[in-house]
């Protein structure tokens, strides 16, 4: 399965896209998706301070969601996953059980 990813603003520890594979390109970055997971980690040195992209499985515990991020989640999810897993993941009802379906 793919390696899926969030942007997070890393001071306020908030997810602030829905969980999707790392873009092309992104504001300023082309050839994200190129790039080491170190230099996505924090992209200070592309101008975005306080902002990284972040593996499901290196999610923060305390992390928020904005919004209605974990249905967009689950919406982007339901394209990229086997179909045994479509109907889990509509059941999720928080982000560690949504994360835990994904990453096993």
């Amino acid at each position: 399965m793919n390696d899926f990813y969030v942007l997070i603003h890393l001071k306020l520890n908030q997810i602030l896209c829905p969980i999707m594979d790392i873009p092309k390109t992104w504001c300023n970055i082309n050839g994200l998706d190129l790039l080491s997971y170190d230099e996505i980690y924090d992209l200070e040195w592309a101008g975005h301070k306080d902002l990284g992209w972040r593996k499901l499985s290196d999610i923060p515990d305390d992390a928020v969601g904005t919004g209605d991020w974990l249905q967009l989640s689950k919406n982007s999810l339901k394209e990229h996953v086997p179909e045994e897993l479509k109907g889990r993941i509509d059941q999720a009802q928080t982000k560690d059980e949504l994360i835990s379906i994904v990453i096993g």
